[in-house]
């Protein structure tokens, strides 16, 4: 009898790589589609998921990072005018105030970067009776001076963004770790990077700007198994382990803290949307002229009579709440 023969299938013909080819095959399909429909932002996002996928070849990755960079004016002009049409419904609900409820803002100067506070109001006004005991069914009441409303409720959380952020972009080796800080620096956003060791500070020098992050690298794992996260259409969550690398800081508080270089690269992309959303902003306030009231809300003149009349909206600090 002749011998029979075996064939081991190569590890490209896996069904998980073949199912991982399908998948890209859609991406791309599905990015294409996007961008014939002028749907930037959502072509982006398939995009990046090609390039982020483990079983993408390099020049799958190329293709999708030359699809990408072709489009990311139209991105950049599509998340621009999302936040301006927000903007204006928002403003546009915040025009109809009511006859009795003026809106009015104030400034807590001793928040720290990074917290988040809770706030409350009360108003305090001036007795127009003080010492006119005559006048008043309460003689005690004309020896007050001030006047205290009652409490408002507490209000929304509202966090801080801090001024400084840390994300780790790659290993070199066990003992190095590239690192960039982006920091709040004389009214923009400015970036320092490079590499760092272990036992080394996270503190750059770069364009006569220092950038410290008060850490110090702790540790460094070039090869770490990360459990990816991600939402299906169908709103199902699933998970999927990812070679990364990752890096451990020790702060000047004696925290720990991790950072994983593929859950840091989706932080700095949504830090640097809120970035570009917050320039949009600053220039459309900047293309108004000075003093400008926006359309709808009129200005209203001081009552003649000073006794405080009708609600008042919450808002504003009477000493924070941090949460």
């Amino acid at each position: 009898m002749a011998p029979r023969a075996s064939v081991t299938p190569s590890p490209g013909d896996a069904p998980a790589a073949r199912a991982g080819r399908a998948e890209i095959t859609r991406l791309f399909r599905e990015a294409d589609e996007a961008i014939t429909k002028q749907e930037f932002i959502q072509a982006r996002d398939l995009l990046e998921q090609v390039i982020q996928n483990p079983d993408a070849s390099s020049k799958q990755v190329e293709d999708a990072q030359s699809r990408l960079l072709r489009i990311q004016q139209d991105v950049d002009r599509a998340e621009r005018e999302l936040f301006l049409a927000e903007e204006r419904r928002r403003l546009a609900g915040e025009q109809d105030v009511g006859e009795d409820v003026d809106p009015f803002w104030l400034t807590d100067l001793r928040i720290i970067p990074g917290k988040t506070y809770r706030y409350r109001v009360r108003l305090l006004v001036f007795n127009q009776y003080v010492g006119l005991a005559n006048r008043l069914e309460n003689a005690d009441d004309a020896g007050k001076v001030t006047l205290a409303g009652e409490w408002s409720e507490w209000s929304d959380p509202v966090q801080v963004q801090p001024v400084r952020y840390l994300f780790i972009t790659k290993a070199a080796n066990a003992n190095t770790a590239t690192l960039e800080i982006r920091e709040w620096v004389r009214g923009e956003w400015k970036m320092g990077f490079g590499d760092r060791q272990v036992g080394e500070l996270a503190a750059f020098s770069t364009g006569g700007d220092e950038f410290v992050y008060g850490a110090i690298v702790a540790g460094v794992n070039d090869q770490y198994t990360y459990q990816e996260r991600s939402v299906g259409r169908d709103g199902a969550i699933s998970y999927r382990e990812r070679q990364t690398a990752a890096a451990i800081l020790l702060t000047a508080d004696g925290d720990v803290a991790e950072h994983v270089v593929a859950r840091d690269a989706v932080l700095k992309r949504d830090l640097l949307s809120q970035i570009k959303k917050e320039q949009a902003l600053r220039e459309q306030l900047d293309e108004g002229p000075a003093g400008q009231i926006r359309p709808g809300v009129q200005p209203r003149l001081p009552s003649r009579d000073f006794a405080p009349r009708g609600r008042f909206p919450r808002g504003g600090p009477s000493g924070p709440g941090e949460i």
